[in-house]
């Protein structure tokens, strides 16, 4: 062969082989920023501090950062975590590419990431009044400079939740072995995860119906009959916000990126593994009324159930990292 010919080809192996996606904007399209809260490094650096930061709750011991950690794919590997109220009713739900949200929480009561920090601070999770929040961080020289630099008011309850969402929109996930397949790396993926990935998007199992690629959700509420356990002896889901009969026992279609790393799994963490959650899926999930027409028993073998298991951990990027802050 000559040379010219296979440098070329060892070029076009390279490229293909090595693929991957330029950008978030590539993968998952532009990144939602509400016109009131434009995202500048200042801000989101700022946001980052006080998102690790425990002064945040009533006691000094809970941070976002303590639901929502960055070696457990921005949730915190418990089914439920306590506050500093007592245990909480639901599983946290991670924070990659919650941008893209449009309404936050498993029953949708937060309609920005702004009115989430507005209110978990005060609430159950977090107990700390604005007020006291305020003076702790106004005593803090450090915390009044970022602030002044950023927000010509300075230190404000408003300016705290947009400084935390910004930081929010500021991660993003898209470079996953499933993103390179997708982007030409043929090798990205096993013969394993090829064969659950067929699986996922077949009409066979309908997953995809539900968790809608890229983001691998809806933005939308069903009823899976999910086991209720946890402090609360019945949930309602979504019915408690919209006041609609036909939402009662729905929950949001999580985002599936990072799953392997965001367990125990559904709204209430009932399930350890991934391997549980696609059990209950081919069982047909839930004997309960009201239940999601989607969600029908599945004829899987134990193989096709494990290939389903490897896409689902194709999905996670070994690039995505948060680095904790240094806190003033």
């Amino acid at each position: 062969m000559p040379l010219a010919t296979a440098v070329a080809v060892l070029a076009v192996a390279w490229s293909t082989d090595s693929a991957r996606p330029a950008s978030a904007a590539d993968v998952l399209g532009p990144t939602p920023v509400p016109a009131d809260n434009p995202q500048t490094p200042e801000k989101i650096a700022l946001g980052k501090m006080l998102f690790f930061d425990t002064r945040l709750s009533g006691d000094n011991t809970i941070a976002c950062g303590t639901c929502h950690q960055p070696g457990k794919g921005m949730s915190d590997g418990v089914a439920r975590n306590r506050g500093v109220n007592g245990e909480l009713p639901r599983n946290s739900i991670t924070v990659w590419n919650t941008a893209y949200m449009r309404v936050l929480h498993f029953d949708g009561n937060r309609a920005s990431l702004e009115e989430q920090v507005d209110k978990s601070i005060p609430g159950f999770a977090m107990g700390q009044p604005f007020p006291a929040l305020l003076e702790e961080l106004s005593a803090i020289p450090e915390y009044k400079d970022r602030f002044a630099r950023v927000f010509p008011e300075g230190i404000t309850q408003v300016n705290i939740g947009k400084a935390i969402a910004a930081f929010e929109r500021s991660l993003l996930t898209f470079n996953s072995p499933f993103d390179r397949y997708r982007a030409g790396d043929k090798h990205a993926l096993s013969s394993e995860q090829k064969e659950g990935m067929d699986l996922f998007f077949s009409a066979r199992t309908a997953c995809s119906s539900c968790h809608v690629a890229p983001l691998f959700t809806d933005n939308a509420w069903h009823n899976l009959g999910v086991p209720q356990v946890g402090p609360k002896t019945v949930d309602n889901g979504r019915v408690d916000v919209t006041k609609n009969p036909a939402d009662t026992g729905a929950f949001k279609t999580p985002m599936l990126r990072h799953i392997d790393q965001t367990g125990p799994y559904m709204h209430d963490g009932v399930f350890d593994t991934l391997e549980q959650v696609v059990a209950f899926y081919v069982s047909g999930g839930g004997n309960v009324p009201n239940k999601s027409p989607l969600m029908k028993p599945l004829n899987l073998t134990a193989r096709e159930q494990k290939a389903l298991v490897a896409f689902l951990r194709s999905l996670t990027d070994p690039d995505a990292r948060v680095d904790l802050p240094r806190l003033p």
